[in-house]
């Protein structure tokens, strides 16, 4: 009777172990915390197809670095999370830029922060994918007047062409739909390259670069004090920008042009009509520094804009149904002229 129950056992674990190397998952079905005869008897019978598709679990396959893929449908019941890997630096002597693509060349939401009264470097061009937010925190900063966080940026890449030597001063590269949220630092570029901005691939010489349609750039308690254009739109890709509490100076050192910008549209030649929309909250402009007096730049003090496809603009909505829809009050200074009726409240 032993020699039976013996050779029954090992005949079971023999036809398992092949189950399992051949690809289908002995699954906890019962959520007891084991893995057990139920749930190994359960992967068999879904292997043979005795069970309905829908209660197959072959069809899930998970990596090393903890990557999930599903071949076939996926039913969850409950929420869908997806986490923030959130990290403090520590190193100062590695460049952000490469702390930035080795992080979010495995994440898609990466939240680096910054201890307070700390000095980094950035010179490094880091990229951030489509679909994927960035957001760097200076460290218990809750104002302009109490940023200890600086980031300088000392040196800009070389590109040469036709025994021409050009400089490359993007230090972050924002793809579609890329989000890129910096608050509670100090920006200190001083580099005053007079080299010409580099002509290979994308087009635009920002430190903070829109490469992608429907990307996103917010700063909050920014101070930056530089020599090159800050943001800039290039390539025809058109997005959104909001400043909250930002003052963009000149650096004390430029003297290789006469004026930067703090947001900027370079090849906007083929810019759809929507453009590039930045918003403002209490954002101060230094001397030389200035926003570019182009309609592919839209720019506004708070609140919402909207331009549909179709050229109707709202203020307040994301849905306007007129050429201008304001939610909201409206206050002019001047006079509101037309050559047509001027209608206040209900109109036929």
């Amino acid at each position: 009777m032993k020699k039976k129950l013996f050779l029954t056992t090992l005949v079971f674990v023999f036809v398992t172990v092949n189950f399992v190397y051949a690809g289908y998952v002995i699954g906890d079905v019962d959520n007891d915390g084991k893995v057990n005869v139920k749930d190994a008897i359960h992967a068999l019978q879904t292997s043979v197809g005795i069970l309905p598709q829908d209660k197959r679990n072959n069809g899930l396959n998970l990596d090393d670095e903890g990557n999930l893929t599903v071949e076939g449908n996926l039913t969850v019941k409950g929420g869908l999370l997806n986490k923030t890997f959130e990290v403090t630096l520590e190193d100062t002597q590695k460049d952000i830029g490469d702390y930035i693509n080795e992080f979010v060349s495995h994440h898609r939401r990466v939240l680096i922060l910054l201890p307070k009264n700390t000095q980094w470097t950035w010179n490094k061009t880091a990229d951030i994918p489509d679909d994927c937010k960035l957001m760097i925190y200076g460290k218990d900063t809750t104002s302009l007047s109490d940023i200890s966080v600086t980031i300088n940026m000392t040196q800009n890449g070389t590109y040469t062409y036709n025994n021409t030597e050009y400089r490359e001063n993007i230090r972050l590269k924002i793809r579609s739909r890329g989000i890129f949220w910096l608050r509670g630092v100090k920006i200190n570029e001083n580099i005053n390259d007079i080299r010409p901005l580099t002509p290979r691939g994308y087009q635009g010489g920002g430190l903070f670069h829109m490469l992608g349609n429907y990307s996103y750039i917010e700063f909050v308690w920014v101070k930056a004090y530089t020599t090159e254009d800050l943001i800039c739109f290039g390539d025809s890709s058109y997005g959104k920008v909001q400043f909250g509490r930002v003052e963009h100076y000149a650096h004390n050192d430029l003297s290789v042009r006469d004026k930067i910008y703090i947001v900027r549209e370079y090849a906007g030649r083929n810019l759809p009509g929507n453009g590039g929309v930045v918003g403002q909250v209490a954002t101060e402009l230094g001397p030389k520094v200035h926003y570019m007096n182009s309609p592919k730049i839209k720019y506004f003090n708070g609140g919402q804009l909207t331009e549909t496809a179709y050229g109707q603009v709202g203020i307040g909505t994301t849905n306007p149904s007129e050429r201008l829809e304001v939610h909201g009050n409206i206050k002019v200074i001047g006079n509101i002229v037309s050559d047509r009726d001027i209608c206040i409240g209900k109109c036929q």
